[in-house]
């Protein structure tokens, strides 16, 4: 699985004196790390009332400190789009959650932070760390690899036809549907560009495009449409009617639909599903009511597929 400073959105973010890069590398653990007896309340609620498949491992991670929380309003300045992230901590590969732009001090000195918020981080975070060791379970199981893909172009989907009204041409949506489908699939998933992912990305189209019309469409695209995301933003211009279309407009746009800590969900897998579990956990992160509203069954899907195999 490809790290964070590999991401495009990544570099871009960090051009300027590799700000973002100094954000991550300044963190310490002996002055950011929040002590689990401050969350020892929330932990204990968490046990008893959470029903979600996931919760004993994402509990257990944290209680073996895999999953560390941060939490300092001083020296803690990570943008909410990097909500947790992999970091070595003494020789041992852990998932550091930031809670510093959920959490909160009362007057009487308890840590307070929203349960449903701080289980799903703590999920995404002890899921994230299970993908860093064993990638290929996720990336080669067909039905998570299936829904993501239908789920992600979904949401572009959507985004795309409030500015475009791109749903009254059949033909151009199923266009996009797989172009979208087959970028998250080589570009995200990493998968290598075969027929099984052609057929993969061909199922996110549901108007009836045939096979051919497809092909004929993907051969009049630039030729680097799926080694990035600049390169499928580029190629989405392209279509018919997304003339407007660049990076900084699809970047606004989606950041502003679903919520700006979405933005490296477009090109990390953690980050996507942790911005589509946490909506289905109405976890207060993002615009949760419309992306639940635009998923139907495929987060369900993928969430209990990969509690599953990873637990």
């Amino acid at each position: 699985m490809k790290s964070l400073m590999e991401l495009d959105l990544f570099k871009i973010s960090n051009s300027s004196n590799k700000e973002l890069q100094k954000k991550l590398t300044d963190v310490n653990m002996k002055r950011d790390k929040l002590d689990l007896s401050e969350i020892e309340g929330n932990l204990s609620t968490i046990k008893r009332r959470f029903k979600h498949a996931y919760k004993s491992k994402a509990l257990q991670d944290t209680v073996d400190e895999n999953v560390v929380f941060l939490y300092n309003k001083e020296t803690v300045d990570i943008p909410v789009f990097l909500p947790f992230f992999l970091m070595n901590n003494d020789g041992k590969v852990v998932t550091a959650v930031n809670l510093t732009p959920y959490g909160r001090y009362d007057r009487d000195e308890n840590f307070i932070v929203d349960n449903r918020l701080l289980f799903s981080l703590m999920q995404s975070a002890s899921l994230t760390r299970e993908m860093y060791f064993d990638f290929n379970k996720v990336k080669n199981n067909t039905k998570i690899v299936k829904n993501t893909v239908q789920a992600f172009s979904k949401l572009v989907g959507k985004l795309l036809d409030r500015h475009f009204a791109i749903n009254l041409n059949q033909t151009v949506t199923d266009y996009i549907y797989y172009v979208t489908a087959k970028y998250f699939l080589v570009n995200v998933f990493e998968r290598d560009l075969s027929k099984s992912v052609d057929d993969l990305a061909y199922q996110a189209t549901f108007n009836g495009t045939t096979r051919s019309g497809i092909e004929n469409f993907e051969e009049g695209l630039p030729e680097d449409t799926f080694e990035s995301i600049e390169g499928y933003i580029n190629a989405l211009s392209t279509i018919e009617g997304l003339d407007d279309v660049s990076m900084r407009f699809f970047l606004n746009e989606w950041m502003n639909t679903y919520h700006e800590s979405t933005a490296f969900a477009l090109e990390y897998l953690p980050y996507f599903f942790n911005m589509i579990f946490s909506a289905m956990l109405t976890a207060h992160m993002n615009n949760e009511f419309l992306i639940d509203s635009i998923l139907e069954k495929e987060t369900t899907t993928i969430y209990n597929e990969l509690s599953r195999i990873l637990e």
